[in-house]
């Protein structure tokens, strides 16, 4: 996971729980309020379904 992350390192601060298994991610981002917390989400998203073809991906706000 450390590698499919890579390149992502602005949003690590705003992980708050993260989830994997062979098939699957679980991602929950906690965006500070001034920040553009929807982009964070789906840029997060298409770059980790870039990276993971074949794994079912969810990267959602808290």
């Amino acid at each position: 996971m450390a590698l499919a992350l890579a390149g992502l390192e602005e949003v690590l601060p705003f992980i708050r729980q993260l989830h994997c298994t062979a098939d699957e991610v679980c991602l929950t981002l906690h965006p500070l309020p001034h920040c553009a917390g929807a982009q964070l989400v789906q840029r997060c998203f298409l770059e980790l379904r870039r990276r993971l073809p074949d794994t079912d991906i969810y990267v959602t706000p808290s």
